[in-house]
């Protein structure tokens, strides 16, 4: 039997699905206070930063294994490289994994939230 990843220790995942894009998505968590100023942000599939083009937040550590990019760090999502409580808010796209696979929220602080779309 395996460990159900979602259990009563973990932090919270918002999945948005009603949003024409991810930009939109990000804008909407942003103003329901799930992206609060301040907080320490991190998007471990940046990719080409589509999530940010209508907000970005002014502390904002992103990861990509994306040819041309330009990360701050550079590591696989499954395994960061960061200890618990490094970030109030992780963020992916589950397009490049399934959630069971995620592991940013190692890495989030006791009441951090993990962000992400449906598509």
């Amino acid at each position: 039997m395996t460990a159900d990843p979602l259990t009563a220790d973990e932090p919270p995942i918002l999945v948005f699905a009603k949003y024409a894009s991810n930009a939109e998505l990000i804008l909407a968590a942003h103003k329901l206070g799930y992206l609060p100023p301040g907080a320490l942000v991190l998007d471990a599939t940046y990719g080409e930063g589509i999530f940010w083009k209508k907000y970005r937040p002014e502390r904002l550590v992103v990861n990509s294994l994306s040819p041309g990019s330009a990360p701050d760090v550079r590591f696989d999502f499954t395994r960061p490289p960061f200890g618990p409580g490094s970030f109030d808010v992780a963020v992916f796209d589950p397009r490049t994994s399934c959630v069971s696979m995620i592991r940013p929220r190692s890495s989030l602080a006791p009441a951090g939230r993990l962000v992400t779309t449906s598509r």
